[in-house]
């Protein structure tokens, strides 16, 4: 007895012993692969963010009934993932995972380099640079393109050797003389590059830098000297500071460009400081901008025309359904320019008398101009917006835009004449501006195979015949528009016309278009444009060609387009316009005389 005591007593010991060895090492185990789980961040048994009572983990597994009755044959599974031990991620891979999410572009990032006219490839160049991405891309386009019967900058005379718009250039009785034509055929070979970088520095911190190199060749002309040029311009250039203070508001410094969806009011790129409001359904903006350094690097200074202008602008748009967007837009110019004065003193070198000492033609040459800027302008411009898609069971789907503004302030209009090397100031006339403009338009998509669409849209700025030097009634959009977009195929274009191409300014404007897509992504549409003058009058604003109108009649004329765009093969785009323009009674003796435009856009990006 005593030595069956004595030998369960040691047994007894024993196992106490080994038990407490066993939890010691166990205790011990754990640690390590606790630490080792959150060296690597993998899920570790035991391991919650938030510490968990030992009672209710027991209770919790007592009251489970895969606890209590698990088959024989099922593996022990992580509480947190429910997925087998055995079947834990890989460290390694796990680490490459989370390292490949941050060089994704965030949703924000994607909408700051998001624009109108550019689909960037799926797959871009980025870079890990210090753990954050670093894009890399660009585009090259090539753009044959050719203008047959372009109406150039020339005007009939009268029976009293008079030119018609009045603007005293009698270098046009001159060319009329000697028997150039006011027509012109044109070829264009137009190539482009551009070349962008963009690091997200933080979710906070954005840096987006742009070049642009251009190349355009004047293949052949009747009436134009023939060669080519380069250009090299800076794009945009700017740094992002978003979730200013952990608010919705961000700041961005630098030349930017600025669009809306139309680009009925914009689509530039400016100098200028911006700031931004951004929520999931409203976005809201203002901008000052002012031209710092000239835009083509390997020409001159900056424009004269964008020379000491200061520009103000507000957007700011809400949608307020799904589908339906209204937004109103503001713009203050104010041009601070020198104003030239009118001087007729300017001679022509081969004008002056023989014999000069050094720095004697000055006296002759006192109301020369080194440049030209023919408006100066304190202008404000105020205006509204909606669009967006309404479903009609059995019938498709509508499409729609509105878009109106008034414009309001003072223009001084400055009158050059005079040959090459020896323009002078003739006029200066200073005038009161208020006009109002509005587009107005929709595209039914048929529900049939390929989505056939119909287009009707009118437009409509106000006039003036010109002839009042008191106050001018005619609207005129901001000058930063480009009046391009797409009705329902993946190519955007002039809406008012490719050839034409004007501003809403003293115009009337209505456009009807039919197109169809085919393939997965590529389109085709048919326009016709018919446009007549608010007001008759000797001048069209911002057009396609440079002839002028007599101001005898309203009816400028019409105009039909194609549009062929193919992007099924990314990341190559391919574009084909043809245009016809038939001038009307406006243009007297051109009138029913065809123009014609063919271009083919090719792009590459990358």
């Amino acid at each position: 007895m005593a030595f069956r005591r004595g030998f369960a007593g040691r047994v007894n010991e024993a196992m106490k012993h080994s038990k407490l060895q066993t939890c010691s090492v166990g205790f011990l185990l754990s640690l390590a692969l606790l630490a080792a789980g959150s060296a690597w961040g993998l899920p570790v048994e035991g391991e919650s963010l938030e510490p968990t009572p030992v009672v209710a983990v027991a209770e919790e597994k007592q009251s489970s009934p895969e606890s209590s009755s698990n088959p024989p044959n099922k593996l022990p599974s992580d509480p947190h993932t429910n997925t087998p031990t055995h079947a834990l991620p890989d460290p390694r891979r796990e680490a490459r995972r989370v390292a490949s999410d941050r060089l994704t572009l965030t949703r924000p990032e994607e909408i700051l380099i998001r624009r109108p006219d550019r689909e960037r490839p799926k797959k871009q160049l980025i870079i890990p640079l210090f753990g954050r991405p670093l894009m890399l891309g660009g585009r090259y386009t090539l753009l044959p393109r050719y203008e047959g019967s372009k109406l150039l900058d020339f005007d009939y005379l009268d029976l009293d050797n008079q030119d018609i718009d009045g603007d005293l250039d009698f270098l046009e009785i001159e060319d009329a003389a000697r028997g150039l034509s006011a027509r012109d055929d044109q070829w264009r070979i137009n190539q482009g590059l551009q070349t962008d970088l963009f690091y997200a520095y933080s979710d906070q911190l954005s840096v987006y830098l742009e070049m642009k190199f251009f190349w355009r060749n004047l293949v052949s002309s009747d009436a134009v000297v023939t060669g080519d040029d380069w250009l090299v311009e800076r794009g945009e250039m700017w740094l992002y500071l978003g979730n200013l203070f952990d608010s919705p508001f961000g700041l961005q410094v630098g030349r930017q460009r600025y669009f809306d969806s139309r680009e009925w009011w914009w689509d530039q790129d400016l100098d200028s400081v911006r700031f931004r409001f951004d929520l999931e359904k409203v976005h809201a903006e203002i901008a000052v901008a002012h031209e710092i350094f000239p835009v083509v690097l390997n020409r001159g200074g900056i424009d004269p025309e964008d020379n000491d202008v200061v520009h103000v602008l507000g957007s700011a748009s809400w949608a307020w359904a799904q589908g339906q967007e209204v937004g109103l837009f503001a713009l203050y110019r104010e041009d601070y320019s020198n104003q030239q004065s009118v001087d007729p003193q300017c001679v022509a070198d081969i004008d002056l008398p023989p014999g000069l000492p050094p720095g004697g033609e000055a006296f002759f040459r006192t109301g020369c101009v080194a440049y030209e800027d023919d408006s100066d302008v304190n202008l404000t411009w105020l205006g509204v917006s909606a669009e967006g898609r309404v479903k009609i069971p059995k019938y498709g789907r509508v499409n729609y835009w509105f878009e109106a503004a008034g414009v309001f302030g003072s223009e001084t209009y400055t009158n050059y004449s005079g040959e090459t090397g020896a323009r002078k100031v003739t006029a200066v006339d200073t005038h009161d501006v208020s006009g109002g403009g509005f587009d107005i338009g929709a595209t039914w998509v048929l529900p049939v195979e390929s989505g056939p669409s119909v287009t009707a849209g009118y437009a409509y700025g106000s006039g003036d015949s010109g002839m009042t030097q008191i106050h001018d009634t005619g609207f005129r959009q901001t000058g930063f528009q480009d009046n391009s977009d797409r009705f329902r195929g993946v190519a955007s274009f002039r809406y008012y016309g490719e050839l034409l191409d004007p501003e809403v300014s003293n115009l009337h404007i209505v456009t009807t278009g039919f197109g169809f897509r085919f393939l997965k992504k590529s389109s085709i549409d048919f326009l016709y444009h018919w446009y007549r003058q608010a007001e008759a009058a000797p001048f069209m604003r911002d057009v396609g060609f440079k002839r002028d109108p007599s101001g005898l009649s309203p009816d400028i004329g019409q105009e039909w387009d194609m549009i062929l765009g193919i992007e099924d093969w990314n990341p190559f785009e391919f574009k084909i316009v043809g245009s016809i323009f038939r001038p009307g009674d406006a243009f007297g003796p051109e009138e029913g005389d065809l123009s014609y435009l063919f271009a083919f856009r090719f792009r590459y990006n990358f």
